[in-house]
């Protein structure tokens, strides 16, 4: 006979389906729910309106937000969140601040992940300098920015070819003692290796392609990059007196492991012998996995001084 699912059970469920594009499903979980009388909360018309505009039905998740409120659910911070960041993708900026001002009046205080999503979309369009006026507004809230506040405006500013302010914005994110990340690293390498490929004839090289592949997927920047442009991005980070930790090189060498670089590794693990940084663990047997998995035994027994 089974256990009785509950609110928790279904949301679980239906958050489920929503996350994996199966809306269909996630409808009919609903509908079910409802005709078992086990009424909705906020995280399950979340999971939902969520759902909804990650597919693109801005419409019905509207409608489902209004359904929301009309059946006395309360909307949470979550709730305005999801929404806000909807409608900042499919550029409907007006309706986006309509939300944060019902968001205030509702008695919420916004925070880093409302805030960013403004950002993000402003920098989207090439509008740094609305981005901008958002950090002011975000600070004089005593709102801290976060890994991707920083983040989307690094990459802001290098999509507008402003690399040096690009880099003069990761000197504040490490000011500020927040630690960038390996997708920070990646938006400043495709940046570099963008520029370096407009110096060059694209069609020549594969550069062209290479452009479209990193623009559709960061993750391509590690599989790509050159040691040069590794020592491009570490020179650039120093003359803009960004301090190069034993965290920063442990982040590079990950995700360069991860691709397999090994040609880069060991010429990265080099570089740090030379200027008198002592590798530690991690960044060890990052390199010996990978020259490992590269074949190159010998390479891997001098890593260890074997």
């Amino acid at each position: 006979k089974g256990v009785k699912a509950n609110v928790v059970s279904f949301s679980a469920i239906i958050d489920g389906y929503c996350k994996s594009g199966q809306l269909d499903c996630a409808r009919a979980v609903f509908q079910k729910m409802l005709e078992g009388k086990c009424l909705p909360n906020s995280c399950v018309y979340n999971a939902l309106i969520d759902g909804l505009f990650r597919a693109k039905n801005t419409q019905e998740a509207l409608l489902l937000l209004k359904e929301m409120v009309d059946t006395n659910v309360k909307p949470d911070i979550f709730t305005y969140t999801i929404v806000i960041k909807g409608l900042l993708k499919e550029g409907s900026f007006d309706h986006a601040y309509r939300i944060l001002d019902q968001m205030v009046s509702a008695g919420y205080k916004a925070d880093v992940c409302v805030y960013t999503p403004f950002i993000h979309a402003h920098c989207s369009q090439g509008n740094i300098k609305e981005a901008q006026q958002w950090v002011r507004r975000m600070n004089n809230e005593g709102v801290l920015p976060d890994v991707m506040t920083y983040t989307v405006l690094i990459d802001g500013f290098g999509s507008l070819g402003s690399l040096t302010q690009a880099f003069n914005v990761l000197k504040c994110m490490m000011d500020s003692k927040c630690e960038p990340s390996h997708f920070t690293y990646a938006i400043l390498i495709k940046h570099l290796l963008k520029e370096k490929w407009s110096m060059c004839d694209g069609n020549a090289d594969g550069s062209d392609l290479h452009l479209n592949a990193i623009s559709l997927d960061i993750a391509y920047v590690w599989k790509i990059v050159d040691f040069e442009t590794v020592m491009q991005l570490i020179n650039a980070m120093n003359k803009h007196g960004c301090t190069l930790s034993i965290v920063t090189y442990n982040t590079l060498m990950r995700e360069l492991r991860k691709q397999g670089r090994s040609e880069e590794i060991e010429r990265l693990d080099e570089y740090m012998k030379q200027g008198g940084i002592a590798p530690d663990e991690d960044i060890t047997d990052s390199a010996i996995k990978c020259t490992c998995k590269s074949g190159m035994l010998e390479e891997a027994l001098q890593v260890r001084n074997v």
